[in-house]
């Protein structure tokens, strides 16, 4: 990676940590890989533009992979679930790896 592609990632980076600090969040970001790996504080973010998918008591924070795993089992059920149901015809072209006609 060259100066200017460090530049730009270091650049997004930071965008995306003052997008993450503007929504409210029950608790403090400090690595951002380890504080989201449990789906809890995406479930938050999602709860805040979709509020009518997401119940933040149904997700548990855990240092468990097991409910690491069913935390973002439970978001990928509702989001893909809804996703499914907005456009069932993009999605079969998209699992048949056609253009949506």
């Amino acid at each position: 990676m060259n100066n200017d592609e460090e530049y730009n990632v270091d650049e997004e980076m930071m965008q995306i940590y003052e997008w993450v600090d503007s929504i409210p969040l029950s608790r403090p970001k400090k690595n951002i890989a380890r504080d989201f790996s449990d789906g809890v504080l995406v479930a938050e973010i999602m709860k805040n533009y979709f509020p009518q998918y997401v119940e933040t008591h149904n997700y548990i924070v855990s240092h468990s992979i097991k409910q690491k795993q069913t935390n973002w089992e439970t978001l990928n059920r509702i989001f893909i679930s809804k996703k499914n149901r907005e456009n069932p015809e993009k999605n079969k072209c998209s699992v048949k790896c056609e253009r949506n006609r």
